[in-house]
């Protein structure tokens, strides 16, 4: 679980302290980072999301992975996602999730301080299977920060305890105080909008969590962390949000020209189609329901 251990083998520090790949946001907090420190910190990005498995893909591995966002293309950190945990979402609580933050809040305190940390998370001596972490000691030899966290809308709300997307009680982001009626009308759309005046800091956040009886995540605690560092994974963005609404309008579209009487015959007869088209390319990632 330590991202303290997955250092090695990515060539030169310099490689991992690059900045070149970095957005206008991460690299200034990057920068207030090195000013606090005085040395070159390396920004570490966290990525999270469930990996579906099984023969007919109906179970999945909730994965973390560690990244290098700073790393410039064509170097070797570049692109890289390296596994941290890996566990069969079936096997997990919320409390699981819990625990895991923990870890890694305790892995990023150290590569903050720049020092191997001398015990377990839980403040318990090294264990015998931790034979290979109690060896080392001493001065890591570089310290980072966590500069980005990708993940979805069901991460933010499941893992980190942050508001969903339809939640009155708190609004419905971490960052402002928008609810969600407000997100539909025009003059919350644009530059100019209200909620851009009215946004929260990473206290007015935890205290809108305390006050409505919802834990905080041990990842708030993370060193030098704020709210600008969760990012919406692009994937999610496209794949499950506008890709999904444009293909849903697109089907929508062409649904009059097939077969039958009803919208229902012909949602069928489409969906027929679409199932012979999925056997004859070979397509394994598949829509499962279609209804209208």
């Amino acid at each position: 679980m330590s991202t303290l251990l997955c250092w090695g083998g990515f060539g030169s520090l310099e490689a991992l302290q690059a900045t070149s790949g970095l957005d206008a946001v991460s690299l200034q907090h990057l920068s207030k980072v090195r000013d606090e420190l005085g040395e070159p910190a390396i920004g570490c990005g966290l990525w999270m999301d469930g990996v579906p498995c099984q023969w007919d893909r109906d179970q999945s591995i909730e994965v973390c992975a560690l990244s290098f966002p700073g790393a410039a293309a064509g170097t070797k950190g570049a692109g890289m996602r390296l596994p941290v945990m890996g566990l069969m979402k079936s096997q997990m609580t919320k409390s699981t999730y819990v625990d895991l933050m923990e870890v890694l809040l305790w892995s990023f305190m150290h590569l903050a301080t720049g020092c191997w940390p001398p015990q377990r998370h839980d403040a318990q001596p090294w264990l015998a299977s931790d034979s290979k972490r109690s060896q080392c000691t001493g001065q890591l030899g570089f310290v980072g920060c966590c500069l980005q966290i990708r993940a979805d809308w069901a991460a933010w709300k499941g893992v980190f305890q942050f508001p969903s997307w339809n939640q009155q009680s708190t609004g419905c982001c971490w960052r402002c105080t928008i609810q969600p009626h407000e997100t539909r009308q025009l003059e919350h759309q644009g530059l100019d909008a209200p909620w851009r005046r009215q946004r929260r800091s990473k206290m007015d956040l935890i205290h809108s969590l305390l006050s409505n009886n919802i834990p905080v995540s041990p990842m708030l605690s993370f060193p030098w962390i704020d709210q600008a560092c969760w990012r919406l994974d692009w994937l999610h963005v496209a794949d499950l949000g506008t890709t999904a609404g444009w293909a849903g309008s697109l089907l929508d579209l062409l649904l009059p020209k097939f077969e039958g009487r009803t919208q229902a015959q012909r949602a069928q007869t489409l969906w027929e189609k679409l199932q012979r088209w999925y056997e004859e390319a070979g397509v394994t990632d598949r829509l499962h329901s279609f209804s209208v």
